[in-house]
């Protein structure tokens, strides 16, 4: 103790952190990995779906669209979602909110469905 009964003051300035080696499934992708044609096609349709709703389009109808849009797809995990929205330039954040807002039993009700398996599927 200190003089003053206060406890001695700790510093973080001594710890390390480990390096964790990632697998190389789980690695970063780097700018000379090319995506197939069928992810390339993909996200030429996703952009054209984006360029389509026009130069101010409303951003919760707009990622609500692109969300059916991967679905449709063949996305069906909320990572795999949240991912492609992402390179296309929305918010993490954003896209998950609207991912959980679009949920429902119906098409009355929501966009899709929430499975069991934890996959998303259209409603209609």
């Amino acid at each position: 103790m200190q003089p003053n009964n206060t406890p001695p003051r700790l510093s973080a300035a001594g710890i390390t952190v480990p390096k964790r080696r990632l697998s190389p499934a789980a690695a970063p992708t780097t700018s000379t990995d090319k995506p197939s044609a069928d992810t390339a096609a993909m996200f030429k349709r996703l952009r054209g779906l984006i360029d389509h709703c026009g130069p101010k389009p409303n951003r919760n109808d707009l990622v609500t669209a692109l969300i059916s849009a991967c679905i449709g797809e063949g996305l069906h995990t909320r990572k795999q979602i949240i991912g492609v929205l992402y390179r296309l330039g929305f918010n993490n954040g954003h896209i998950a909110m609207m991912l959980k807002f679009g949920i429902g039993r119906t098409p009355e009700s929501g966009h899709w469905r929430h499975n069991a398996d934890k996959t998303y599927t259209l409603l209609a």
